[in-house]
């Protein structure tokens, strides 16, 4: 099987089972499809540079030819920082779906986290599209569109007040 079915598999089971985790927490609705991009975001990250750091660990132990120069892979500061981006935004997708789990817990405080990891994100990813333009751009709009629809979908709820203040007063 190719990394890239796995990905493919794991994105599509992350899917699923963050939009039941979402759902069995009350969200409905725009909510709960605001919640599920998210969440998919968070996945998308830790499931692809998983594959990617297995992928750069996989050349590196057998010693393959670089795509690049055709040199074999070797520890180098190329190596070295390969693994580095993709631990970085593993850790961040891990904090995306923490807190996005916090969120559908009734967290609102958890959106702020939510709109920082998707910042630090796309601060990483921009600076690479004139290195790696397919990934550099690819993460960087995800990024965005995270940012967005948890800026416009993630509110926090507001508390139903009576149609007559007296009673809100009294209750």
């Amino acid at each position: 099987m190719d990394i890239d079915q796995v990905v493919q598999i794991v994105l599509l089971v992350g899917l699923i089972v963050v939009g039941i985790d979402h759902w069995r927490r009350g969200q409905r609705g725009w909510r709960l499809a605001a919640l599920a991009f998210v969440s998919l975001y968070g996945v998308g990250l830790v499931a692809t540079m998983s594959a990617h750091c297995a992928d750069i660990i996989h050349n590196l132990v057998l010693r393959n030819r670089s795509f690049v120069d055709g040199s074999p892979f070797t520890y180098n500061w190329r190596t070295y920082s390969l693994l580095l981006f993709g631990v970085l935004l593993i850790d961040r997708g891990i904090r995306v779906l923490r807190a996005a789990r916090r969120f559908a817990g009734g967290d609102a405080s958890a959106r702020t986290d939510i709109l920082r990891n998707g910042a630090v994100v796309l601060a990483i990813t921009l600076p690479i599209i004139p290195i790696h333009a397919f990934f550099g751009v690819l993460i960087s709009v995800w990024s965005s569109l995270a940012l967005i629809v948890t800026a416009a979908g993630l509110r926090a709820r507001q508390v139903e007040s009576s149609r007559f203040p007296a009673d809100a007063v009294r209750a």
